[in-house]
């Protein structure tokens, strides 16, 4: 089985050499819609990250029990 593999132009006398580019593990279309069902949902998402294998964690909070549990208002 051969590889794909696209030539560029020679700059200042080398040859480049690159492979193409891979699919994209998880597509902004559907990230977006995960984001949009847990915004419709009331979930609030504090941070989203993304894995090279498509892996998705999205990590999200619940406003009224971090306001409740938050050390720094106990004074």
């Amino acid at each position: 089985m051969r590889k794909a593999i696209r030539w560029t132009r020679p700059t200042l006398g080398t040859v480049a050499l690159t492979m193409a580019n891979r699919r994209a593990a998880i597509t902004q279309a559907e990230l977006t819609r995960y984001l949009k069902a847990y915004r419709d949902a009331g979930i609030p998402v504090t941070r989203t990250e993304i894995g090279r294998d498509g892996k998705i964690v999205i990590y999200t909070t619940d406003t009224a029990t971090d306001d409740a549990n938050n050390p720094w208002d106990a004074a």
